[in-house]
């Protein structure tokens, strides 16, 4: 490669960099897992808690869920800032993992995000997430905890409706909540009205289905 390829690589390089910082702690993190833990500075496994996400993303990419996880959750037990900020970070290392097919992993650090700080922010992904396992008591668990904290939210409304009904068998619960969806946001209304009467026509006891669920929405929005 001649000099001019050289510099014009170089730059190229130079500008990633500075648009994928995070890539930079992976080529940090590789290093001195190639040294075998006897490079100098701080070890991989302690990065500052701000960045932590940052590592946990780049060890995603490189294969490393497992390690990203551990780092995580290392961060996490040194958090002291309790806001949502902070546990916006673990909410991203989450949706990564999620993104690279790491659903098991995700709900971890979900539920790393909701003790750091719980919020709706951290509540509704990690019961979509769950919902996503087959966990539909747990999703329905966390979606109630998330309207206590914001009861004006129509789309989880629905989705705990819509869940309650087919997979919990809660009828009343279903139709409270679907009730209360189609009240916060009437756009709703063509789409529940079915689930809503077949849950009516109900009698106690009976076995009847009801319409199948629609998509369970990721969040309220």
């Amino acid at each position: 490669m001649n000099s001019d390829a050289t510099e014009q690589a170089s730059d190229v390089l130079v500008n990633l960099r500075a648009e994928y910082p995070h890539l930079e702690l992976a080529d940090v993190v590789a290093q001195q897992l190639e040294c075998g833990g006897l490079c100098p500075g701080e070890t991989w496994e302690s990065p500052p808690t701000n960045l932590s996400w940052l590592a946990a993303i780049s060890l995603t990419e490189l294969g490393l869920s497992p390690l990203a996880v551990t780092i995580l959750s290392k961060a996490a037990s040194r958090t002291t800032d309790r806001s949502q900020k902070d546990a916006n970070r673990f909410i991203l290392a989450a949706d990564h993992l999620k993104k690279h097919s790491q659903l098991e992993k995700a709900i971890r650090v979900y539920r790393m995000a909701n003790a750091v700080h719980e919020s709706k922010w951290t509540l509704n992904p990690l019961a979509y997430a769950v919902f996503r396992i087959g966990r539909y008591d747990l999703a329905c668990l966390y979606w109630d905890r998330s309207l206590v904290l914001d009861p004006h939210q129509a789309g989880i409304h629905s989705n705990l409706g819509q869940t309650a009904a087919q997979y919990l068998r809660d009828m009343p619960r279903a139709l409270t909540h679907l009730r209360r969806a189609v009240a916060l946001d009437p756009g709703l209304d063509p789409e529940l009205q079915g689930w809503i009467a077949d849950i009516e026509s109900l009698q106690p006891g009976s076995r009847s289905s009801v319409t199948p669920a629609s998509d369970v929405r990721a969040s309220d929005e």
